[in-house]
């Protein structure tokens, strides 16, 4: 405190110099008591509050031209940041700093319980924004998170997915026929878009569209997923704004199904509307969301698929003798039995998901102070990416062979070189193509019925016909993994000599 001074126009202000002495000398004291001990206990000078939790990871930031790879190849970009470490600080988003994981045992531990490991969704507002904030995977409160997956688990279970194989595997059937009679090259990423759609939107949402609507709601949510491409701009011109008019539109049509009062009355729609009630915008976020989890990343998957069988003669001639033994052993349908009975098919689905990660990392952000294993920590607020890709990169297993199109590395027993009867091995830490812990893929047992049904009709149709695919220049990442060129694709009938089975017939009935 300072000593008072009198105002002006007081007495002790006209008492001149030598009053001013004593006023002078009073204040030497109160500077010496201020230094001393009694002082320092009753004025004591204020504290700096304690410094935030560090984010005490390994330096893995990149020079800012090396960040902006980030959009291109993402999972090179995670890679370049972690090399080879479990955890790294670096840059992400507008060059935020941002805690990487590269460890199958620190993902495990952040993303098995989010709730209790302290963190939560932290994806971008543009993704919110196309998405929308009350879908079951942008939601950030863990309660409702809860209660959406249980009400959308029991349309996705394994069990209720396996009963709607004999329709899945008849759609394969249907798209493949009208690919085998078209005489020109096809582009197999929008054809494994349709068809990834239709199951979507007629198995599952039971919408009950015909093939053109699927057509162009397909060709529509293509010009919404690119709105994922920056900049996050809502005008005309940029991809976000076409994206967001793309997304009008896909609301538009689902109001018009909902008012036309079609849809069964225990479908995934109706337990939408039960659980929301009247408000319309938390079911169309939900049925936006469903829709693009549902379709787009498997159709991605897919289209991977045919490529690798394309250059890799050998695993599809394979394919094709174990799925002539299927059908000789159990018939044409793909009955539980059935897909039991073709490992190899089930490994190819693997290989491909292993070889092209889709989803290459989830952004999450931290809740409150996380401390990891090793003394590492995150500061409450800060970004988190668990990076799968870099995740798969350091999985042992596959050191050796890590490039190679090897769908025997999923087998054990027979080619997978333990003896024994061949079967599937058990997955490797590495290998997470649906994720981990509370926000595992909802549509897991969809995509795999999806890639297992068209893996298997693709086996049964090479001893009739060869397949021809343009391969592409490079393999686009973001916003999610395309081929450049489209990979297009034709089916070559064989001279009737070199035919192992003819299901030309079989298909084409299909299509009928």
């Amino acid at each position: 405190m300072q000593a008072s001074r009198p105002a002006h126009g007081s007495r002790g202000a006209d008492r001149g110099p030598a009053a001013a002495r004593p006023a002078a000398a009073a204040r030497r004291p109160r500077r010496r008591r201020a230094a001393g001990p009694v002082a320092a206990l009753q004025e004591p000078s204020p504290q700096p509050a304690p410094a935030p939790p560090a984010l005490n990871l390994p330096d893995g930031r990149q020079p800012w031209w090396n960040v902006l790879k980030q959009l291109s190849r993402p999972a090179a970009y995670f890679s370049d940041v972690l090399k080879g470490r479990d955890a790294a600080v670096g840059q992400f988003g507008v060059f935020h700093d941002t805690a990487f994981i590269g460890s199958p045992a620190l993902a495990r531990e952040l993303l098995g319980s989010e709730e209790r490991s302290g963190i939560n969704v932290g994806w971008g507002p543009a993704l919110v924004q196309l998405v929308g904030e009350r879908s079951v995977s942008m939601v950030a409160d863990p309660e409702e998170h809860a209660r959406q997956r249980a009400l959308l688990m029991p349309f996705f279970s394994p069990d209720v997915v396996a009963a709607k194989m004999p329709a899945i595997q008849a759609t394969a059937r249907r798209y493949l026929a009208e690919w085998v009679s078209s005489p020109a090259p096809f582009s197999a990423y929008d054809g494994m878009k349709r068809f990834t759609f239709d199951v979507l939107v007629n198995q599952v949402l039971e919408l009950s569209l015909d093939d053109a609507e699927v057509t162009e709601m397909s060709r529509t949510f293509q010009a919404w997923a690119r709105g994922f491409l920056p900049p996050a701009v809502d005008v005309p011109f940029t991809p976000f704004g076409q994206g967001m008019a793309a997304r009008n539109k896909i609301r538009d049509k689902i109001l018009s199904l909902l008012a036309a009062g079609r849809l069964p009355p225990d479908g995934l729609v109706a337990r939408l509307q039960s659980h929301f009630g009247g408000d319309t915008e938390a079911i169309i976020d939900n049925i936006i969301n469903v829709q693009f989890a549902g379709h787009d990343t498997s159709s991605s998957s897919l289209t991977s698929m045919l490529g690798a069988l394309a250059a890799n003669p050998r695993v599809l001639a394979r394919l094709a003798d174990e799925q002539a033994a299927v059908v000789a052993a159990h018939g044409e349908a793909l009955t539980p039995a059935a897909v039991a009975a073709a490992p190899y098919a089930a490994a190819v689905v693997r290989e491909t998901l292993r070889m092209r990660l889709i989803v290459p990392g989830v952004m999450r952000k931290a809740e409150k102070d996380v401390q990891l294993a090793g003394g590492l920590s995150i500061p409450k607020g800060c970004p988190v990416l668990v990076a799968f890709s870099a995740i798969a990169d350091r999985e042992p297993a596959w050191e050796a062979d890590r490039g190679e199109f090897r769908p025997e590395r999923f087998l054990t027993g027979g080619s997978g070189g333990s003896g024994g009867p061949e079967a599937l091995a058990p997955q490797p830490a590495g290998f997470n193509p649906f994720g981990i812990g509370t926000r595992y893929c909802l549509g897991s047992h969809l995509a795999l019925a999806e890639m297992g049904a068209m893996v298997a009709e693709l086996g049964r149709l090479a001893g009739s016909h060869a397949l021809e695919v343009e391969q592409p220049g490079r393999w686009e990442e973001f916003p999610i993994l395309r081929p450049d060129n489209g990979l297009p694709t034709r089916f070559v009938a064989k001279p009737p000599g070199a035919a192992g089975r003819a299901p030309e017939r079989e298909l084409l009935s299909a299509q009928a």
